[in-house]
């Protein structure tokens, strides 16, 4: 089924039908679509982080999403610190693989709260006490990798009160608006991306309605039981939602997880890659991020990964080799652009 797209920047690339690969030229880049990736959130750089880009490389997953932390990256007002992002998304590059950056988490200096907050209960999350700081610091952040990243999302899960504990209508102003326009005055060829509000189709109208001109590309978060569950609520709630306010912008998912401990490897395996054979399906949703590559350490409880947790050697799970199968027996719409 032929997707429509709405990057300007598509009128001059050069269109091939190919399986993934890297950038064809040291001058020529290559985007391929529709946008299948994955999460790779940790907050530093290491081995592990390698390791998982090599094995998204390996699984023909084009697209990685990073996380630019924020209450990290800037934890003194004016000092921002590139390092870990920096090695990152060179690394990701050197895998040919492509970058959605994704902002998220505030500095204590610039809400006011205590140094030693407690993250998991909000109190960290308190809106800033001046939208220019979060302005000042995306407008950096993208002025340095203009030319490399080429998508953006503001924010992750805001209807969430570990990642925003604030009036909804101040992120979206304070936040999502605000973000919008210093990713735009920084790189005017990026793509903003939004709400990735999580499993709430109330949040998501509400951001479309007031925002949808902010926005080139919307996206949202959700862990269903099955895939089933997942596409039917797209294509139902979500779909409605952007029906209703006529914001009918292409449709990501940004977040998406399937936990092996509870429906079974073999049964994950098999959703994964329902998941992007339901991107292939549908004109309107372009994308689908599996979170995450590798799975939490065996004590966390928590198996999403396409690989296993870091003390279990990132050995490739059922799910890894189904998504690695559809991938290569499906091959993405790639551009070229010289």
């Amino acid at each position: 089924m032929t997707h429509h797209r709405s990057l300007a920047w598509f009128a001059a690339a050069i269109l091939i039908a190919a399986t993934y690969m890297p950038s064809l030229s040291a001058n020529a880049e290559t985007f391929c679509f529709p946008y299948r990736g994955v999460n790779i959130d940790d907050p530093v750089f290491n081995s592990s982080v390698v390791t998982q880009m090599s094995r998204a490389q390996e699984a023909g997953i084009p697209y990685v999403r990073l996380w630019a932390w924020w209450n990290l990256m800037e934890p003194s007002q004016g000092s921002i610190s590139f390092a870990t992002l920096d090695s990152q998304i060179a690394a990701a590059s050197a895998k040919g693989l492509k970058v959605l950056l994704v902002f998220v988490g505030i500095p204590a200096w610039a809400n006011g709260s205590d140094p030693g907050c407690s993250f998991w209960s909000g109190e960290c999350s308190a809106p800033p006490t001046n939208p220019k700081y979060f302005y000042d610091f995306v407008y950096a952040t993208v002025i340095r990798y203009q030319g490399t990243v080429k998508h953006y999302e503001v924010w992750n899960e805001p209807n969430l009160s570990i990642f925003w504990n604030g009036d909804f209508t101040r992120f979206i102003n304070e936040i999502l608006i605000n973000g919008s326009n210093a990713i735009r005055a920084a790189d005017s060829q990026a793509q903003v991306i939004g709400p990735a509000t999580y499993s709430s189709v109330s949040r998501f109208q509400t951001v479309l309605a007031q925002a949808c001109s902010s926005l080139d590309i919307l996206s949202l978060h959700e862990y269903p039981g099955n895939v089933t569950q997942l596409l039917n609520k797209i294509d139902g709630s979500y779909r409605s939602a952007m029906q209703a306010t006529g914001c009918s912008k292409p449709l990501w998912v940004t977040e998406f997880g399937i936990d092996s401990l509870v429906v079974g490897e073999q049964q994950q395996a098999t959703d994964y890659s329902g998941a992007f054979e339901g991107v292939d399906q549908r004109s309107y949703l372009d994308g689908m991020f599996i979170y995450r590559m590798k799975d939490h350490r065996p004590a966390e409880g928590l198996r999403y990964g396409l690989v296993e947790s870091d003390v279990e050697g990132h050995q490739r799970k059922p799910s890894f080799w189904a998504v690695r199968d559809y991938s290569f027996a499906h091959p993405l719409t790639c551009i070229i652009i010289p």
